[in-house]
């Protein structure tokens, strides 16, 4: 029988402990209560282990499960590999399991289920897999659940109904499906329920309307439907209330005016229709008002609103208006952060193209751009810096804005500008939404540039509506949502380019409508689910990037039909099953990079047809094994060889050993 201490030596053994931070005392004859990040009783008994943010590499050793006095176990913010131990399960007197923010896989074992003093959960931001199980809603103790940021599917069980104690409940950013279950309306205690940036549908059960002690519910980016339940405005205790990105339909319900402790409410994006309720003036609260990208909301903004000290109003793409009348003028004034308002009154509203330059100005702090000669002046718009114009009535035919310090909002109104061909605002510092007027643009025949801002919020599907468009570049914002099927619709389109965003869901399959595309990149997001076998069909594609995403499933043996593509790299992600055979057949390839999967099987004999390869990693797909194929000889051109951390080897005969002197760059085991 191992001692405590003994288990500890494994722990340290498992994890790198030579390179922890902080490892004070770790292996010396010490008490175990002056090893850094544990507690200990007089006989030896471990009962804390914290070791938290200390650059912990390796696997959980299942010997863990020992440390039978355990009631708090710290392990999160580190790297940990591998599966979570079942073994963890006989820790029978764990009270709190922080194990978040590491690179955990696998499924959640049903072994913890034998926890039954567990206070807190935390797995949050690895990459487990798999569904929740349904056994977790007898851990009846439990007051803090957190499966946030993982790559779990299917059904949200409805046991979770039973776990009476819940006070936080967080799902968010997995790949859950179905329903809400309305079982989750018996959970009485519950303060946060986070279950956004997943694919959940179906109706909001009105049963959540008996949560008393609601503080925080987040269902934004999923799909949604369905009208607000009005009994949702019982939740006084409510301050954020967050749905925006779904499909909801119907009005606003009146009973929203209840929430008095509410503080940001966000409905954008939806099918909502008619007029705002009066009784939203009741918020007294209420700080940030968001409604935009709902088109079926119109009239004018009630009266009573004007007694809300609001920061924040968003009425993009919606027909709301402000009565143009003092008292709303000055309200309207004393809000911090506003986008989308226009007064009621059409002779207020741009009517030209110099209109729709000038509100552009305004909401982009105009006066501290780095160039903004001749704006605003009487001269013709042609002789305003960044601006081109056609026709003797000057119309506005390109806005080239780039790297011109503009701040502030892009401003619906420059979907007025009818004739534009061309818009580029890229790598300035703008935030907010794409604004959805912008699909009205149906003359941009060249790009469309938004890159490098601070944008938020999820891309517009009217942009799908840009059928001559041949650049559409939205990389480095903060942009949030799926991936809209609608953007499949721009058949003149050669690039497309939505690296560097927060991103989720699955890529469409639509893009593989875009036949003339030559540039995909969608690296450096959180898109999951498996890579679209439609994809196979651009067979006009050079480049395609989906490195550092949440992809699973198999490569498709379809991609190998792209007979132009040059680089194809999938690094990062989860992607399972040996490499197909196809791939092969790309004979113009000179990059492929599938490193850091979970990739199995031997390298094909196929991909030494790629005579034009330069570049292949497969490192660290640790299922990988066997020797690499003879046919690799013929890869005459290539420089960089990156095998490292699988259980692929070089064969030892004298042709292969020359062939690996002569690249330049070669990581790679010998074979045995």
């Amino acid at each position: 029988m191992s001692t405590d201490r003994d288990v500890l030596v494994a722990l340290y053994n498992a994890t790198d402990g030579p390179n922890w931070t902080d490892n004070t005392n770790w292996l010396s004859d010490a008490p175990l209560n002056s090893w850094y990040g544990v507690n200990a009783k007089s006989n030896g008994r471990v009962t804390y282990l914290g070791l938290r943010e200390n650059n912990l590499t390796g696997t959980i050793p299942p010997q863990l499960g020992q440390l039978t006095e355990l009631t708090q176990l710290f392990l999160d913010m580190n790297q940990l590999k591998g599966g979570i131990p079942p073994e963890l399960g006989q820790l029978s007197n764990l009270e709190l399991m922080l194990l978040g923010n590491n690179e955990l896989t696998g499924h959640i074992p049903l072994d913890l289920i034998k926890l039954r003093n567990l206070l807190w959960l935390f797995v949050e931001d690895n990459q487990l897999s798999g569904s929740i199980p349904p056994e977790l809603g007898n851990m009846t103790s439990l007051e803090i659940l957190n499966l946030g940021g993982n790559r779990l599917t299917d059904n949200i069980p409805s046991d979770l109904g039973k776990l009476v104690n819940l006070r936080n409940l967080h799902l968010y950013d997995n790949q859950l499906s179905g329903s809400i279950p309305r079982e989750m309306g018996e959970l009485g205690n519950l303060t946060v329920l986070d279950l956004f940036d997943n694919r959940l549908s179906g109706n909001i059960p009105p049963e959540l309307g008996k949560l008393k002690q609601l503080v925080t519910l987040q269902f934004q980016n999923n799909e949604l439907t369905g009208s607000i339940p009005r009994v949702m405005g019982k939740l006084g205790n409510l301050t954020g209330f967050n749905v925006n990105n779904n499909r909801l339909s119907g009005s606003i319900p009146s009973e929203l005016g209840q929430l008095e402790n509410v503080v940001s409410l966000y409905l954008s994006y939806n099918q909502l229709v008619g007029g705002l309720p009066p009784e939203l003036g009741d918020l007294s609260n209420l700080k940030t008002l968001v409604l935009s990208n709902n088109q079926g909301l119109t009239g004018p903004l009630p009266r009573s609103l004007t007694g809300i000290e609001l920061e924040g109003l968003r009425l993009e793409s919606t027909n709301l208006c402000v009565p143009a009348e003092p008292v709303f003028q000055s309200w309207v004034d004393g809000i911090m952060y506003k986008a989308g308002v226009s007064f009621c009154e059409d002779d207020l509203e741009p009517s030209t193209d110099r209109d729709a330059l000038i509100a552009l100005y305004h909401a982009t702090d105009g006066p501290n751009w780095t160039n903004n000669t001749n704006w605003l002046s009487d001269k013709p718009l042609h002789e305003w810096h960044g601006v081109t114009t056609a026709g003797l009535d000057e119309r506005v035919i390109g806005l080239d804005l780039f790297t011109n310090q503009l701040t502030g909002v892009i401003t619906a109104e420059l979907g007025r500008l009818q004739h534009l061909e061309w818009l580029h605002l890229g790598g300035n510092q703008l935030t907010g939404i794409i604004p959805a007027e912008l699909g009205r643009l149906r003359n941009l025949s060249g790009y469309l540039a938004l890159d490098r801002n601070q944008l938020t919020g999820p891309i517009p599907r009217e942009l799908g509506q840009l059928q001559k468009l041949k650049w559409l570049s939205l990389e480095g914002n903060e942009l949030t949502g799926a991936i809209p099927a609608e953007l499949g619709q721009l058949q003149n389109l050669l690039s497309l380019d939505l690296e560097g965003n927060d991103l989720t869901g699955a890529i469409p399959a639509e893009l593989g409508q875009l036949q003339n595309l030559e540039v995909l990149q969608l690296r450096w997001n959180k898109l999951t689910g498996e890579i679209p076998a439609e994809l196979g069909r651009l067979q006009k594609l050079e480049r395609l990037d989906f490195n550092d995403n949440e992809l699973t499933g198999e490569i498709p043996a379809e991609l190998g039909r792209l007979q132009n593509l040059w680089a194809l790299i999938l690094d990062n992600n989860g992607l399972t099953r040996p490499i197909p055979p196809e791939l092969g057949s790309m004979r113009n390839l000179q990059v492929l990079c599938i490193n850091r999967n979970n990739l199995s099987g031997d390298v094909p004999s196929t991909l030494g047809n790629l005579a034009s390869l330069r570049v292949l990693g497969l490192s660290h797909n640790t299922q990988m094994s066997g020797a690499l194929p003879s046919s690799l000889l013929r890869l005459s051109n290539l420089v960089e060889l990156r095998l490292n951390d699988t259980g692929l080897c070089a064969p030892s005969d004298t042709d292969f050993q020359t062939w690996l002197d002569g690249l330049t760059f070669a990581w790679i085991d010998g074979c045995e």
